[in-house]
Order: structure tokens, then C-alpha cells, then sequence
């Protein structure tokens, strides 16, 4: 597309009133959108699905075709941040499953300057998973504390339905 539209802006300098060539740059740049629409619409499914490194590499590839795109870029900047967080939440999980709190909790901290600069609906994960770490370790009143700043975000979580998780190794539960 891009190399079509140079071509068709150099023939429009030799022939600036040429309704032909002023055509073709306008279907050329409704087909580029078009292709834009769709790849970001499939990136968008991509992340849907949970195919986070596909969704990144199908909307840089919009990207590619609609370089100036603000809403494109941002949009790519959160997907990219959010597999980031997802990334350190795997981490910090499979450290918390093998009882190695501390380090659980330095990721965590790592984590949150990404969620800042997140969205939203990524904000409630640190605080949950901080409050996770503390429960174990014992130290309830932080574990609460961490919890409120959870709910505040999303009111359906609770310590005591966060005792149910999951991921934790039933080997491990006793601790």
C-alpha cells in the first residue's frame, strides 16, 4: 500500500488534476484502512482468546499499514502491558506456589509500575496478590489492608473466597 501511494503521489505532482490518479490514491487508502479494520478487529479476537503474542504481532502489523494512528499505538501499549503483567503474574504465582514469598512480593512490586501505567482493569491484581503473600506469611492485618485496596477495584473478591485458589500445589496448602 505504501509503495503504491508514493507511486501514485509522484504521478499526481506530474499530473496534479488527473482525476485517475486522484482515484486510485483514494481506493488505495479505503483498501489500506479496510486492512487496518480487519487486522486490528483479528488482533482484538487474538487477545480475546488469550493469544497475547498473536494479538501484538497482528496489530504492529496495523501498525505498519497506519503508522500515524494514535489510537493504534495506544491500543498496542496496553496489549503489550498486559501481557507484561501477565507475565510477572505468572512469576509471581509459581514462586507463591513453591513457598517462596519474598521473592513473590519483589515481583509484585515490579509489576505495579506496570499496572500505573495500565488500564484499569488491570489495577486490582497487585494488591490481590499482595494480599495472598501476606496471608501466608501470617501477616493478616497487611493481607487485609491489601485485600480493601483489591476490592475497591473489584467488590467481588474476598479473603476468604481467595483461600480457594486454584493454582496453589495441594501439597503446599498447609503452610
Amino acid at each position: 500500500f505504501t509503495d503504491a501511494l508514493v507511486q501514485f503521489n509522484s504521478a499526481l505532482e506530474l499530473a496534479p488534476d488527473n482525476p485517475t490518479i486522484i482515484n486510485a490514491i483514494e481506493r488505495t487508502n479505503r483498501i489500506r484502512g479496510e486492512e487496518v479494520r480487519k487486522l486490528v478487529e483479528k488482533g482484538r479476537d487474538q487477545f480475546s482468546g488469550g493469544n497475547y503474542s498473536d494479538a501484538l504481532q497482528t496489530l504492529s502489523d496495523a501498525l505498519v499499514l497506519a503508522p500515524d494512528d494514535e489510537k493504534l499505538k495506544d491500543e498496542i501499549n496496553t496489549l503489550a502491558n498486559r501481557i507484561k503483567i501477565q507475565q510477572y503474574t505468572t512469576q509471581a504465582l509459581q514462586l507463591f506456589d513453591l513457598g517462596r514469598y519474598e521473592e513473590a512480593l519483589e515481583l509484585i512490586n515490579q509489576m505495579e509500575e506496570h499496572v500505573k501505567r495500565g488500564d484499569f482493569i488491570m489495577k486490582f491484581i497487585p494488591p490481590l496478590l499482595y494480599s495472598w503473600v501476606y496471608q501466608e506469611l501470617g501477616r493478616e492485618e497487611e493481607a487485609r489492608a491489601y485485600m480493601a485496596k483489591a476490592l475497591k477495584v473489584n467488590p467481588k473478591l474476598s479473603l476468604e473466597s481467595s483461600k480457594r485458589r486454584p493454582f496453589k500445589d495441594p501439597a503446599h496448602l498447609q503452610r
